[in-house]
């Protein structure tokens, strides 16, 4: 039989006869089958709808990431420092330019509110959405 040694957090080093080792990574390569498909069928999709964009119409790529700490150096105490955290909303808008080529504007909001729920995406999608709008339409 092979042995493994955990080298990293993700990693693991196996030894063994070719066959031992063949037979391990068959293995491995099941549980990860799935989730490369999925992925590589969400990126085909997502490219054909950006591809197939017609007039007004826009698509949203957006991530929330929460609770990023900020360092900020306190006045009174120069020696230490404060940390305060926020999440970063960022949001990619694709859409047809009036030469009708596929374009993107990029966004980043950074917001104190740490919840996680639909209600600060939401609010941040719209200030997003909101922005393209004065600005493209």
């Amino acid at each position: 039989m092979h042995k493994g040694t955990r080298t990293g957090a993700d990693k693991v080093m196996n030894t063994g006869s070719a066959k031992e080792v063949l037979t391990c990574l068959k293995e491995h390569l099941k549980t990860i089958s799935l989730p490369l498909y999925n992925v590589h069928r969400q990126h085909h999709e997502f490219r054909k709808v950006k591809e197939t964009l017609r007039g007004a119409d826009i698509v949203l790529q957006f991530n929330f990431a929460e609770n990023y700490a900020i360092k900020q150096q306190n006045e009174i105490m120069s020696a230490h420092w404060v940390s305060t955290s926020v999440s970063i909303f960022t949001c990619v808008i694709y859409y047809r330019s009036l030469n009708g080529s596929l374009a993107h504007l990029s966004y980043a909001v950074i917001s104190n509110d740490l919840t996680n729920d639909k209600n600060p995406v939401a609010a941040c999608a719209k200030i997003c959405v909101d922005h393209f709008c004065v600005h493209h339409f």
